[in-house]
């Protein structure tokens, strides 16, 4: 099953010349206002491994919410089965 996920920023990869150069401060300013991630050799890896575990996890969820949503219905079967045995029961013993 898939699902078109977009993501609302951009992640641009400098070199580690370009990336020394860069200060926090424009970093910050950059992702805040304009949602760029800026990325280097020095952190390139790590950012792509977070988002590989941040998708993992939407999937889990997702796995998750539809489990929750089998065991609800398989609650409300045995609701059901259980008024119908007690239904049984009393017309068997009358």
């Amino acid at each position: 099953m898939q699902s078109n996920l977009r993501l609302i920023f951009a992640l641009n990869h400098f070199p580690s010349t370009i990336e020394r150069e860069i200060g926090d401060g424009l970093q910050s300013d950059l992702h805040q206002n304009c949602r760029v991630m800026v990325a280097g050799p020095s952190n390139l890896y790590a950012l792509l491994t977070s988002f590989q575990l941040g998708f993992r996890m939407l999937n889990l969820q997702k796995k998750g919410n539809e489990v929750w949503n089998v065991l609800a219905k398989t609650q409300t079967e045995f609701k059901t089965f259980e008024t119908l045995m007690g239904s049984m029961e009393n017309q068997v013993g009358t």
